[in-house]
């Protein structure tokens, strides 16, 4: 079975953190999200996969190339034009780049799955893929129930008894929805939906295709499961899904790096000088980071790779990117720190240069430091599992 990846998007509502990474490659624990996907493919013995690509294309293609690392075969199918001045985005929409996928090779040429490359998930595509054909459908919309106080973040679905779909709302207030099942962009066709998109065109599957099927009364059935979904709409659910994730650890997403004492993932490479009871609650933290003495760390809290945090800092309920610095008697709290922005848990952001902010939060790389990690390195005590402790 074929799958096809959707990944054209500009990520618009995780800006920053889209300004120079696609979103798909964002990560989520260590690991880009759309690595998990096609991984969690792989798993379901689907093994070729194309994925549509636009904005900053050249970063996905690169970072996943043919895809043998994972398992799988992959292929590109880029939505745009290059010209002396470098390549320009030109997306077609979700219905719109499956159209010029097939109508260039016949890729789909048996019943086949779209995917979102931006949330993560576990569920059996094989049974999905079952009941899909059971009911002879032409397209199947997998669905999820969510909070009814959530609705207003979704595309919602309303099902006949049979499980067919009859109508779509698209975000509606919580008052107002006529049911709380979300589509959670993943959808199994036949290849007979081409026959519904136009080509050449824009054209999205959940604006204009379902839609569509539902007016001409096509056979689109919603599909019910329990299964993990992690959606990574903005940055604010970015943030509380890492959170989330650090507290309740799972083989669904585990966490990174050697588990320690406390609730402590450590990487290798690391020099940790505070004192264990300084560190309460999930934290994980990244291979080749210093951790000073008097530093305060309570989960969950996740910290990047090659950090330094600086003595009399306290850091709770944050994300903290790689190769940040974080200097003395910094208090950071429920915030995402990623490069030269610092971002809050309602999603906004502010620059830390353009703020003077820099010289409590930069770049390790900036410092020129390069003899902290030898002077910390020879105060240590113990050595376990490549991690030092030093009054631990």
């Amino acid at each position: 079975m074929k799958a096809m990846i959707l990944a054209a998007g500009q990520g618009t509502r995780m800006q920053p953190l889209t300004f120079d990474t696609p979103k798909p490659l964002i990560p989520f624990l260590g690991t880009p999200v759309m690595e998990s996907i096609i991984c969690h493919l792989e798993s379901q013995g689907i093994k070729e996969i194309i994925i549509n690509t636009s904005y900053l294309s050249e970063e996905i293609e690169h970072y996943f190339q043919s895809g043998q690392r994972q398992g799988v075969a992959l292929a590109y199918s880029y939505e745009g034009y290059k010209d002396t001045k470098g390549l320009h985005s030109n997306a077609l929409g979700s219905a719109g780049g499956i159209s010029k996928i097939h109508h260039q090779s016949g890729f789909f040429d048996d019943s086949f799955i779209v995917l979102c490359g931006d949330a993560l998930i576990d569920i059996d595509l094989q049974s999905a893929v079952a009941q899909h054909k059971k009911n002879g459908a032409l397209a199947t919309v997998i669905l999820k129930q969510v909070d009814p106080v959530d609705v207003h973040k979704y595309g919602v679905v309303e099902l006949a008894n049979d499980d067919r779909i009859v109508s779509f709302q698209e975000k509606p207030c919580q008052s107002e929805a006529k049911s709380s099942l979300a589509n959670v962009g993943i959808y199994i066709f036949e290849p007979e939906i081409l026959d519904y998109i136009p080509q050449g065109q824009v054209f999205d599957i959940g604006g204009d295709l379902l839609p569509l099927l539902v007016e001409k009364e096509a056979p689109l059935y919603g599909y019910q499961t329990d299964f993990n979904w992690i959606d990574i709409g903005n940055l604010a659910d970015y943030l509380k899904a890492t959170q989330s994730a650090l507290s309740n650890p799972n083989d669904f997403i585990p966490l990174p790096g050697s588990q320690h004492p406390k609730g402590l993932h450590c990487g290798i490479n690391c020099v940790i000088k505070c004192a264990e009871d300084n560190i309460k609650g999930d934290v994980v933290i990244g291979s080749g980071c210093i951790i000073e003495e008097d530093v305060e760390l309570v989960g969950p809290l996740l910290i990047g790779s090659n950090c330094v945090i600086e003595s009399n800092t306290k850091l709770s309920k944050c994300i903290i990117s790689d190769y940040c610095h974080i200097k003395k008697y910094a208090r950071i709290h429920n915030k995402i720190i990623y490069k030269d922005y610092c971002i809050d848990q309602f999603g906004k952001y502010w620059s830390l240069s353009e703020s003077k902010l820099d010289w409590l939060i930069s770049d390790r790389r900036n410092t020129g430091s390069s003899h902290e990690l030898r002077d910390l390195l020879s105060t240590q005590k113990r050595n376990i599992n490549n991690v030092v402790y030093v009054n631990f």
